[in-house]
């Protein structure tokens, strides 16, 4: 009998130590499965703040779009405007002159050149206005460079009418001024 007991005795502590195996793999299994949950929560929470903050930073640079597609608009008005009265003054000047017998081939030539300088400068204005409305259409996340691309697109386009402003600016500084003055010798 003492041979039965002690097989029972042993068959109880291999019962006992596998349960409590069980059990305290049990725990740390919930455990290290709680722990991986409150991971994934931390990558979660933390995956939203970017979006977040990327999303607030795509909207304030849209809205910065938004102001420079405006002041844009109203220089490039501004010009245009300048330029035309220029136009209508040379136009006017022109049929003074020719009311009063004198040639102005010469004068209605440069008003045709300045005409011609003021709708590539209209086409130009076109392209930046283009190139900002595309930066703002883009996703400013999700295109990995292009972006960036999309923007010295606009400067691109820019420096082309800040020439075109120039040239139509040394044209009647320089020729038209000449060409009236000699009118007036």
């Amino acid at each position: 009998m003492k041979y039965f007991n002690y097989k029972s005795t042993i068959l109880v502590f291999i019962f006992l130590f596998g349960v409590t195996t069980l059990v305290s793999a049990s725990s740390t299994t919930t455990s290290t499965s709680s722990k991986d949950i409150q991971d994934k929560r931390v990558k979660v929470e933390q995956h939203i703040k970017a979006l977040q903050a990327t999303s607030t930073a795509c909207s304030n640079l849209n809205n910065r779009i938004d102001k420079r597609l405006s002041n844009f608009g109203l220089i490039f008005k501004k010009h245009v405007n300048n330029y035309n009265k220029h136009v209508d003054k040379l136009q006017i000047i022109s049929s003074k002159l020719q009311t009063a017998g004198k040639d102005v081939s010469k004068l209605n030539s440069d008003i045709a050149i300045l005409q011609v300088k003021l709708t590539k400068f209209n086409l130009d204005k076109l392209a930046v206005e283009t190139a900002l409305n595309n930066a703002k259409q883009s996703s400013c996340g999700d295109l990995q460079g292009q972006f960036k691309g999309t923007l010295d697109s606009v400067r691109t386009a820019q420096v082309a009418v800040k020439a075109d402003d120039m040239d139509i600016s040394n044209f009647i500084k320089n020729v038209l001024r000449a060409d009236i003055s000699a009118f007036l010798k």
